[in-house]
Order: C-alpha cells, then sequence, then structure tokens
C-alpha cells in the first residue's frame, strides 16, 4: 500500500507540488500583497465620493470624509469615472496648492455649497489652456467631458480670464456663482451642448455667457448682470435662453455670425444701450403667434430690440417697453406679424466701426466681441 502510494504521488509530483506552492506562498503574501491592494480598489469602486478640504485637508491623505485631500487637483487624479468630489468651504487656490487649470476630464461631479450658489467654497485662479478651437486661454477651470459642476464660486482675476472654459463638452453647470472674471464668466465653445441652469453671473468686462463654434447650450433660470456683453453668441451657435434675468448690462444679448437663438420668458432690463441685438447673418426668435416669446423688456436705454441683420427678427408676446430699430416683425399671440422699420438714429448707440468689423472680417479678428469668431478678447498667451 506504501509503495502504491508513493507510486501515486510519484506519478501526481507535478500537481501537487504546484498545489503545495499555491497553498504555502498565497497566504504569506495576503498581509502585504495582492489581496490588500484588491480590497482597496474595491473600496474606492463601492465608495467613488472623495472630499477636499483646503484648510484642513493634505494630499497623503485617502480623500475620505474624515481623511480628506488638500487639493481639487490631487483629487482629480484618483476620481473613478462617474464619482463625486465634494468641496469643504475655503479658498482653492495656488496659494492652498491647486494647479490651474483645473480639467474635468473625465464624468464626475464637482460639488460645493449648492444651496447657496457656492457661497465660501471659492475656486479662484488662472493658468493657460490650449484650445482646440481658439488656441490660447487663460482660464480657471476646464470641462471636456460630460460632467456636473455645482455650488462653486469662481474667479479668475487674470486680465483675459475666463472663469468655466466649456469645450465640446456636454455638462451640467448650475447653481454657482461666476464673479469678476474678465473676459467671460463662461465660454462655450466647439460641439458643446451644456445645460447652463441657476447662475450668478456678474461684473464680467467682456461677457457674461460667450458661445461659439456649433454649440447648442440649454442657458435657463440664470442671473446675468453688469458684464459688457450678457449674453455673446457668434458664428454658428444655436442657443436656447430662457427664463434668465438680464439686467444691467450694456447690451443684454448679442447675436453675431450664422449664430440663431430662441429666447421664451426672460427678463432683459436696465441694459445701457439695447436689450437685444442683432449682427450680420444672425437669425433671432423672440416668438410667433402660435409661440408666444413672454420676454419682458423694462427701461432699456437706446433700443428694446435693435436689428442689424439680415434677417428679420421675430417677436410676438413680448412687452416691450422701449424703442425698436430696424426690420422687427412684431405681433401678439393672436394677430398677424407686422414689419416695424423705423428710421435709424443719427448716433446709434452701438459704434459703427464694430458694426463694419462684422461684416469685413481680417484673418486676424479683431478684439471686439461683435467678431463672428472671436473671443470677446484676443486669445491669452501663455504667460512666461
Amino acid at each position: 500500500m506504501a509503495k502504491c502510494g508513493l507510486g501515486w504521488i510519484n506519478k501526481q509530483h507535478g500537481s501537487l507540488a504546484w498545489g503545495a506552492v499555491l497553498v504555502l506562498v498565497g497566504p504569506l503574501l495576503s498581509p502585504v500583497g495582492g489581496p490588500l491592494i484588491q480590497a482597496q480598489e474595491t473600496r474606492q469602486r463601492s465608495a467613488p465620493t472623495l472630499y477636499v478640504n483646503p484648510r484642513a485637508g493634505s494630499d497623503r491623505n485617502f480623500g475620505s470624509e474624515s481623511s480628506p485631500y488638500k487639493t481639487i487637483t490631487r483629487a482629480l487624479q484618483s476620481v473613478q469615472p462617474n464619482g463625486t468630489i465634494i468641496l469643504a468651504p475655503g479658498t482653492y487656490s495656488q496659494n492652498s496648492g491647486e494647479i490651474f487649470p483645473l480639467i474635468l476630464d473625465r464624468a464626475v461631479k464637482l460639488q460645493g455649497n449648492v444651496k447657496e450658489r457656492g457661497r465660501n467654497v471659492n475656486l479662484e485662479g488662472s493658468g493657460v489652456f490650449l484650445s482646440p478651437t481658439t488656441a490660447a486661454q487663460q482660464v480657471t477651470l476646464v470641462a471636456t467631458a460630460v460632467a456636473e459642476i455645482t455650488g462653486i464660486t469662481l474667479i479668475n482675476s487674470h486680465p483675459r480670464g475666463y472663469g468655466l472654459w466649456i469645450e465640446s463638452a456636454s455638462p451640467e453647470v448650475n447653481s454657482n456663482t461666476f464673479s469678476k472674471n474678465p473676459s467671460a464668466a463662461i465660454a462655450i465653445v466647439g460641439d458643446s451642448r451644456p445645460q447652463i441652469g441657476n447662475n450668478s453671473i456678474t461684473g464680467s468686462d467682456g461677457s457674461g455667457i460667450w458661445v461659439n463654434g456649433t454649440a447648442q447650450p440649454q442657458i435657463r433660470d440664470n442671473l446675468v448682470a453688469e458684464s459688457d456683453y450678457g449674453i455673446s453668441i457668434a458664428d454658428r451657435a444655436l442657443v436656447h435662453l430662457e427664463s434668465n434675468q438680464l439686467k444691467g448690462n450694456r447690451i443684454g444679448t448679442l447675436a453675431a455670425g450664422q449664430s440663431r437663438a430662441v429666447l421664451r420668458g426672460n427678463v432683459i432690463e436696465n441694459s445701457r444701450e439695447a436689450g437685444v441685438m442683432a449682427v450680420a447673418a444672425a437669425q433671432l426668435d423672440l416668438g410667433t403667434a402660435a409661440d408666444p416669446g413672454g420676454n419682458i423688456f423694462r427701461n432699456n436705454q437706446g433700443f428694446d430690440l435693435q436689428n442689424r441683420s439680415q434677417s428679420p427678427i421675430a417677436s410676438a408676446g413680448n412687452q416691450l417697453s422701449g424703442r425698436t430699430d430696424g426690420k422687427i416683425s412684431l405681433a401678439t399671440a393672436d394677430t398677424e406679424s407686422r414689419t416695424n422699420t423705423p428710421p435709424r438714429t443719427a448716433n446709434p448707440p452701438l459704434n459703427e466701426l464694430d458694426f463694419r468689423q462684422v461684416e469685413t472680417r481680417p484673418a486676424n479678428p479683431p478684439a471686439s466681441p461683435l467678431a463672428q469668431t472671436a473671443p470677446p478678447f484676443p486669445p491669452a498667451q501663455p504667460q512666461p
């Protein structure tokens, strides 16, 4: 029996040897090897939320609620697709360790103080982003993927700075505050399809929101105030503006190039030159008899509607309190349209040179935001 057993053992030596290795080596590696790493990966997959605190965190921490990272830069390196990054109150800047621009290049949610539109959650800084559509730009935050940005205050103090740059992406941008972003608070370029809602946008020297390329954003329920251009639309963009408040801008909404815009239920007031203006080949829809616009114009200096484009502006079911200029097809919800073309004033509010630049764009676009494809300011160059 022993020989028989020994013979069986010898015959099966290869299999038993491998079995022995697996039995002996496996437990020895368990405390420091593969199983521990697998356990960590499992915890990350089951808990995709990371936490950041610029005051109490450290980038050597684990990114958990009790052990938060210090910087968004570190969190973006670790976050899993479809994960969430929760931001504690504080200022996220170069001084706290951030490297700008911050880039959302995957499906993640960046969340701060949603209830108060980013109060005390300040993202402040600028860095060079090489946009494939408009060259180098000074930007705080870039979105190139389907992300969600909510509850943050974005500030870019660079003379040609942009708060949020959306490059051929479709993020949701909700309940944020944009303050003191000189070129534009939000730039939407390329083939973007973002949802922009319930944001407070103030104090831009250029545009509150600038839309270019073939972008098709949905812009709803935002306050856009005290900027040169509240919302400027250029190139071949198609924009839907609904239930926004455009207050105290030089021009509430400007459409240029071959852009198209649909306006429904907006309040446009206290504009210093015009509430809504169209130039070049832009087309505006402010309502029809079957689909009234419901836009309210109040206390706009110059004009409520000013049309210098090649096509009449369709307007029905709006409350106009001021003058109109150019070809405006005015109607109520239950009457036929009629074209109202009052004579131009001797000195129109908009500089005529700006208008000519739209029609005869040179090879290098001018600084005017009326240019069909140029951003509100010339592209910023990398700083030494």
